[in-house]
């Protein structure tokens, strides 16, 4: 497969992707529109890595791979970790609520669990010392 080609290939797949991602955070969740970019740029990488591996290739198509493989993940960091931060800043308050509440219903039944094995250990004791006297 020649360079130009599947760069071009490359290009119209993370279009189609973007495209498609982009209708579904129309119609279903804005979280769809939000990480876009980084799961368009993380097919691209897997585009090239395939495209790498079952491709026979000169040195210097190799070495651009490489590079364009490199860059390509660069920038699907750099759109992970906007994204992230996004998310965070626009739903942190609903984000840290959450925790709480699943935090504080997780400590409550461990609490719960914790005190009913408590109460049971201290009724084997009791029952034990009752019987030994």
């Amino acid at each position: 497969m020649n360079f130009p080609f599947s760069l071009i290939l490359c290009i119209v797949l993370m279009g189609i992707i973007a495209c498609f991602l982009y209708y579904l955070g129309k119609k279903i969740s804005y979280s769809f529109i939000l990480y876009n970019p980084s799961i368009t740029l993380g097919f691209g990488v897997i585009f090239f890595l395939v495209k790498m591996i079952f491709s026979q290739q000169n040195q210097l198509e190799y070495s651009i791979d490489v590079i364009i493989t490199v860059i390509l993940l660069f920038v699907w960091i750099v759109a992970l970790l906007e994204a992230v931060i996004i998310d965070i800043f626009e739903n942190g308050e609903e984000m840290l609520n959450d925790i709480r509440l699943v935090i504080g219903k997780e400590l409550k039944k461990e609490m719960k669990i914790l005190v009913s094995t408590s109460f049971q250990n201290w009724k084997r004791i009791i029952v034990k010392s009752k019987n030994t006297t």
